[in-house]
């Protein structure tokens, strides 16, 4: 509700600024931190201000400055060609001959990427991410929603704990050949989900919504801004909510080595310590 309610502020301050435009000056994208070409400015800030919102809770930072450290620099770029569609990218470029933002369905899809930034800045492997989930229903019967299916053994990523197997609810879909069964394309999409409250309201959904909540207030990337490092060197930090500072990245995975857990009711799993 309160990221509706400030997507509902941010538009009703562009009309205004629109009819009164010597009076009020509209929010730009450059006061948050980033640039972009290509796109229209003030629907690139709307697209990202769930998003903007979010970590500034999550970390205490303010909304204009958050961005930029946790991410670094942003740039986003939309090149008009003749790619039918679109497509978009974790380097922030989108190709085709359809602008994303005007597209409802593409909506949440450049904070999917920003999910894979987002992990792309840990440089995690799937077994540290452990992004197994699971649970037993009423009768005793394991539902799998992700990762690995102890059942099988094998990976597999469902469309359990969305509304709909379809976008914009999902970006990149378990169904899609080849790359939807990935945990990378999981993760981006339950990084989107989380932003924009938009996992089901089911027992998937709110395992789904629980890990990824941990994870982001657990594991949050900041980029190196103050100037004081906690080791030698050392270029991003964890910021933890209930420390309320920056941890080292370096020295976390030395000294700590703890990750967020996703526990699949009544099974067993390997928990590090």
């Amino acid at each position: 509700m309160f990221k509706e309610t400030m997507k509902y502020i941010l538009s009703i301050v562009m009309i205004i600024a629109k009819i009164l435009p010597i009076a009020v000056a509209a929010p730009s994208i450059g006061d948050y931190g980033v640039t972009c070409s290509g796109f229209d400015e003030q629907l690139l800030l709307m697209e990202l201000m769930p998003l903007i919102t979010q970590l500034s809770e999550v970390t205490g930072i303010s909304p204009k400055q958050v961005l930029p450290i946790v991410y670094g620099n942003l740039n986003f770029k939309f090149e008009l060609g003749d790619y039918p569609g679109y497509s978009c990218w974790s380097w922030l470029t989108c190709y085709g001959s359809v602008n994303p933002l005007t597209d409802p369905k593409a909506n949440g899809l450049l904070i999917h990427e920003l999910g894979h930034r987002f992990m792309n800045d840990l440089n995690m492997t799937f077994d540290e991410l452990d992004l197994n989930i699971g649970y037993l229903d009423e009768n005793g019967t394991y539902i799998h929603v992700t990762g690995v299916n102890p059942m099988t053994g094998r990976y597999e990523r469902t469309a359990k704990g969305y509304p709909a197997d379809e976008r914009p609810y999902m970006q990149h879909s378990p169904s899609v050949p080849v790359t939807g069964q990935t945990y990378q394309e999981d993760f981006a999409d339950m990084f989107m989900a989380w932003t924009l409250d938009r996992f089901s309201d089911d027992e998937a959904g709110r395992l789904r919504y629980e890990w990824m909540d941990r994870f982001v207030r657990g594991d949050t990337p900041m980029k190196f801004a103050n100037g004081t490092a906690h080791c030698e060197d050392c270029k991003i930090l964890f910021w933890r909510k209930d420390l309320r500072e920056g941890i080292c990245f370096d020295c976390y995975i030395k000294r700590v080595k703890k990750r967020p857990k996703q526990i699949a009711l009544g099974l067993k799993t390997n928990k590090k310590e």
